[in-house]
């Protein structure tokens, strides 16, 4: 399979087998650095082998995709801690990246069970779309550099590289396929139709929580039924411990100012970084020449190719890649010769023409132009690397006195801040006030009551500085609670019996619905014909009763639904004639939203089923000595 499409593409992969090459000889062997753990066996899947770098990539996948969503977290008011676990669920990212792992082997067994082959000219289109626009330039090329950089980001290798390409687009084929034979027959379409179409009455009693706590606030509680319903849910009152900190945030501007950066590391910085952050792109000045069909263009080119004409497009001053419609840009980047015309192409504006007047050539910011920049980078990285030092020495030494930490702190005259008073539940939130929280619970939890975080580039270290222990209030201290929630209690009690004794009179002793709330002075309520998109009046917008009514096809069945506190009871009268005109008009729209659902389900359950009928070994032991060369 290595290298499988090298004769239908023997130029491209010339050039990119010499920058394999350049990579491997020229400080790319940092790809071999980890070829030791790489090579160890994490687990198995039905006896083949996961190595150590396939999990690697896996997790670096994972780690890429968090880095993204990050910035959202704060966006959503979510803590990253919440957001990556509404994501990762409730595995570690190790966990989620093994798993990964599993699930792409056991698609790569059933691709070659099947024998899924990539042809040749799939896969060298496939593979170029996997490589950045920035790692090649306007004439398609590959900038060594830039994929040098792309590559060790990755720690990965060309074979690697070339070899995971090509089995994605195995497990792809598989995928695609599996999803493709989702099928849905023609009753589940027409009961769809009939669920969102047809049009249905019904009868309905509500029955509100606010006139049977009037009843219940009527009568004089039972003291010692009210001591019994303490006793049972006293540790819903129980008052949660609380905590209070000061702490302290600083920044490594604090730090940077102090910092000397020597001009042989500022030129160091530069000769590491001046194709990827100093590079100017090339830039060309064109003139445009757009006709409305194809026909007029080509008679235009040939009468601008005429030795006495002189082009008469529309002057394009200079612009780079990324201001354009991608085709006009395309055809320009190709141009190499001022004077040069292009053929005929179809852009955004119409069938075009283009002449290159000038072109200005990549090239690099010189080091005067930069030099305040550079240092300025390096004096954060320094500060950053010497507070983080500085702290970590003083957690070292307040382990043994943490007096340490008020030294450290007051010693640099940072201002010191108090929380309020923190519970668990604080955690949750995303604010500062959250993080503190989470942090002084988990700290002390294990023995600890200081440390440090950072937030928003700030770094913020905390130190407990109050403690108030959880407790549960006796009776006599909050009796007027608990009798509000008592009688709530009794509330749902008589409403529950009242709603048994109705389904019991409607479903067993065949008593119409209007008879059965009769008895408890309850009024009936019945619709026209609606759609299950209409609105009842009295229900107010979020109250999914008629929606949940629409469940209901046939007149013996009643429908219990509760909103908030609220009861419903409805019962089916009439469902209109289905009308096969109007299922024919909407039938096809309706399977192809059906199919649309169905196949992401039915792909997800594919693998699912793969997994339950595999035979999984995970090496932990072996895993954890391993993932520490992730970084």
């Amino acid at each position: 399979m290595i290298y499988i499409f090298r004769k239908e593409m023997k130029k491209w992969h010339t050039v990119l087998w010499v920058v394999f090459v350049s990579l491997a000889l020229g400080g790319g062997l940092s790809f071999w650095r980890h070829k030791g753990a790489n090579e160890l066996l994490v687990g198995k899947v039905n006896g083949e082998q996961i190595y150590f770098k396939q999990f690697r990539h896996a997790l670096g996948e994972i780690q890429s995709r968090l880095e993204i969503l990050r910035p959202y977290a704060k966006l959503y008011g979510l803590s990253e801690e919440a957001l990556f676990k509404s994501i990762l669920g409730m595995g570690s990212l190790e966990d989620v990246a093994f798993d990964t792992c599993v699930r792409e082997k056991l698609l790569d067994q059933v691709a070659a069970d099947f024998n899924i082959k990539i042809a040749a000219s799939v896969f060298k289109e496939e593979l170029l779309k996997s490589i950045p626009e920035g790692v090649t330039d306007e004439n398609g090329y590959i900038n060594m550099d830039a994929y040098k950089n792309y590559l060790s980001r990755m720690s990965m290798s060309p074979r690697d590289f070339e070899e995971n390409r090509y089995q994605e687009l195995k497990r792809d084929v598989i995928q695609r396929f599996m999803s493709n034979t989702f099928y849905v027959p023609q009753f589940a379409v027409r009961e769809d139709f009939a669920q969102n179409n047809g049009k249905k009455s019904f009868m309905y009693v509500h029955i509100p929580f606010k006139r049977f706590l009037a009843e219940v606030e009527n009568e004089s509680v039972d003291q010692k039924a009210l001591k019994e319903y303490y006793e049972m849910h006293k540790e819903v009152y129980r008052t949660p411990e609380k905590r209070k900190l000061r702490y302290w945030m600083l920044s490594p501007d604090n730090y940077s100012e102090s910092i000397v950066i020597d001009d042989e590391a500022i030129n160091n910085f530069y000769e590491r970084n001046k194709s990827k952050l100093f590079r100017l792109t090339p830039k060309l000045k064109v003139r445009r020449l757009v006709c409305a069909t194809e026909k007029e263009a080509k008679k235009a080119l040939v009468e601008a190719k005429a030795p006495a004409s002189s082009f008469k497009g529309e002057l394009v001053d200079f612009f780079g890649r990324g201001t354009h419609d991608k085709a006009f840009e395309d055809a320009a980047f190709k141009l190499n010769n001022p004077g040069e015309l292009s053929p005929v192409v179809r852009t955004a504006k119409g069938f075009e023409i283009i002449q290159l007047v000038e072109r200005q050539k990549a090239e690099t910011k010189p080091l005067e132009a930069v030099k305040d920049e550079i240092v300025k980078n390096l004096r954060i990285k320094k500060a950053v690397t010497s507070l983080r030092s500085d702290l970590g020495m003083m957690m070292h030494d307040a382990r043994n006195d943490v007096a340490t930490l008020e030294a450290f702190v007051k010693q640099r005259h940072f201002e010191e801040k108090e929380s309020a008073w923190l519970t668990v539940k604080d955690g949750s939130k995303s604010d500062l006030q959250g993080m503190l929280a989470q942090k002084i619970f988990a700290s002390v939890k294990r023995q600890q009551t200081y440390g440090y975080f950072i937030v928003e580039d700030k770094y913020v270290i905390y130190l407990l500085s109050g403690t108030e222990k959880s407790f549960i209030p006796l009776l006599d201290q909050i009796k007027d609670v608990v009798t509000v929630d008592y009688k709530k209690q009794q509330t749902e009690n008589s409403i529950s019996k009242v709603v048994l004794q109705i389904k019991t009179d409607v479903l067993h002793k065949k008593m119409p619905l209007a008879a059965a709330v009769a008895k408890f002075n309850l009024g009936v309520n019945q619709t026209a014909l609606m759609l299950r998109t209409d609105e009842l009046a009295g229900v107010e917008k979020g109250n999914q009763l008629v929606n949940k009514m629409f469940i209901l096809s046939d007149r013996a069945q009643i429908l219990q639904y509760r909103h908030d506190q609220d009861y419903y009871l409805a019962q089916l009268i009439e469902s209109a004639p289905f009308v096969p005109q109007e299922f024919d008009q909407e039938k096809v729209k309706i399977a192809q939203k059906q199919k649309t659902n169905g196949m992401r389900m039915y792909s997800g359950a594919f693998i699912a089923s793969l997994q339950r009928n595999a035979k999984i070994d995970v090496d932990k032991k072996m895993l954890s000595k391993t993932i520490s060369t992730r970084d």
